[in-house]
């Protein structure tokens, strides 16, 4: 069994939440413990295994949603921020 460290410091672009944990898949990106957002540094492949560059299809209710804010890294800096459906890891919106 792993535990998360809580990291503290950095404030999340959601809510201003000061708590988060570090994702499990990718790192450089953290999870707010206090909405649920994703946000932080990655590389523009990684970024898909949070949210995929695809909308989602049909209703999503929004206790099924999260905000996201990644900068992108690879031939240029990109950012990626919306909302998505966690559980199917698609868009419902951008911006």
């Amino acid at each position: 069994m792993t535990t998360q460290t809580t990291i503290t410091g950095i404030s999340c672009p959601a809510c201003s939440g000061r708590k988060h944990h570090r994702h499990p898949k990718v790192h450089g990106v953290y999870t707010c413990d206090r909405c649920g957002a994703v946000h932080g540094t990655c590389y523009k492949g990684e970024s898909y295994e949070i949210v995929l560059p695809y909308w989602h299809e049909g209703e999503s209710k929004p206790e099924d949603e999260r905000y996201y804010d990644l900068e992108t890294l690879g031939t240029t800096i990109e950012r990626r921020h919306g909302w998505f459906n966690i559980n199917t890891k698609r868009i419902t919106q951008t911006g």
